[in-house]
């Protein structure tokens, strides 16, 4: 059985974004990082497919929120709400 999947332009975008940034990081990382990256990438990608990002920004948003509260003070740049 074979699957054909289409990529719209975005998603081509951010996968070409994500190759140079994985062949950059060949030429400066060791291997070990370099694998560690590969992984962190493979799972932005497979996150960001899965997740719409309105939540994800609403989680990482309140993450923030709570650790500008613990750290006694708010973090700049996040929305007011």
């Amino acid at each position: 059985m074979k699957n054909k999947y289409e990529l719209d332009e975005d998603q081509k975008r951010a996968l070409e974004e994500t190759r140079a940034y994985l062949e950059d990081a060949a030429r400066r990382l060791g291997r070990v990082d370099w694998r560690t990256a590969v992984a962190g990438a493979l799972l932005a990608t497979v996150v960001g497919a899965m997740l719409p990002p309105e939540p994800v920004r609403d989680m990482l948003v309140m993450l923030f929120r709570s650790l500008g509260h613990l750290l006694g003070h708010p973090l700049p740049g996040l929305p007011s709400g």
